[in-house]
């Protein structure tokens, strides 16, 4: 499997801070999230646009629409 470096790049909130690695013939990335949180995330979820950040867009999106409910 070829590894494609993602360092530095960013995908949705997420910024890629550490190489890929492989896990079981898929790659992985460490990935820095706007909130501050750090996910390891698989890189062709970051790729597809599948994966945008860490889990805050949907809690953020919860919160939204918790609040226009009344």
């Amino acid at each position: 499997m070829k590894i494609i470096n993602l360092i530095n790049q960013k995908f949705g909130k997420l910024l890629v801070i550490e190489p890929s690695i492989s896990i079981k013939a898929q790659a992985f990335s460490k990935c820095l999230c706007d909130c501050g949180n750090i996910k390891i995330i698989q890189n062709v979820k970051l790729k597809n646009g599948h994966t945008r950040s860490c889990g805050c867009l949907k809690k953020e999106k919860g919160k939204l629409e918790n609040s226009c409910i009344k």
